[in-house]
């Protein structure tokens, strides 16, 4: 076991030679993800996140048509460029799973996401430390864009988002519910007057 799994630490990638490594975790592994000096590490992550983050896409846009790969997984890419990590990452999933994969664009079940309220959206420029932290039926954003809050709601609700908003600048959210898919759709419109409305759109996916 590389100490880089034993000890996720960023400050580990700059003695660490060239290499895309994907290793199953190890018990207990929490979900880590940062970059230090362009080298990346990520921990306790599942397979979706894997392609995801490597494809460059959102996680709701990954379509898998083969058995799902059980449990978590831990990655490095520490080539001098990131972009050849990235691409070194990608051959090593294929080559790992033993997996195809492409792009293609599909028309798919989406919710657009807009200000409901003539006195915009229900948000103020945040002064923060980035931070993402979520749990069942809560979310607190600190320091977020838009898009941070769409990959929770992505991930909560299981649908593609499609932001319309043209709100730009960085939010602090913090979000209770009661846990259910309506619940978060009517918190989201009472606080911050973001509606989502169900619609039908041609989106890019990556099939694996």
């Amino acid at each position: 076991t590389p100490m880089w799994q034993k000890t996720p630490d960023l400050s580990s990638l700059d003695s660490l030679p060239p290499q895309a490594t994907i290793l199953p975790s190890l018990p207990g592994t929490k979900p880590t993800a940062g970059v230090r000096h362009g080298k990346g590490l990520w921990t306790g992550q599942d397979f979706i996140f894997l392609v995801a983050n490597n494809y460059e896409i959102l996680p709701s846009r990954v379509l898998v048509k083969v058995p799902m790969p059980d449990g978590k997984y831990d990655w490095v890419g520490t080539y001098p460029k990131m972009r050849d990590s990235v691409e070194a990452l990608k051959e090593e999933i294929k080559k790992m799973f033993k997996v195809t994969i492409r792009r293609e664009m599909i028309e798919t079940n989406v919710l657009i996401m807009t200000v409901s309220s003539p006195y915009g959206i229900g948000l103020s420029h945040s002064t923060n430390s980035f931070l993402n932290h979520t749990e069942p039926g809560s979310y607190t954003i600190r320091h977020g864009e838009i898009y941070a809050l769409i990959l929770d709601l992505e991930a909560s609700l299981h649908i593609p988002i499609i932001d319309e908003t043209r709100t730009g600048g960085r939010f602090d959210f913090d979000l209770i519910w009661d846990s259910t898919p309506d619940g978060l759709k009517q918190a989201l419109k009472e606080k911050y007057h973001l509606e989502l409305t169900p619609a039908r759109r041609v989106l890019e996916f990556v099939v694996v």
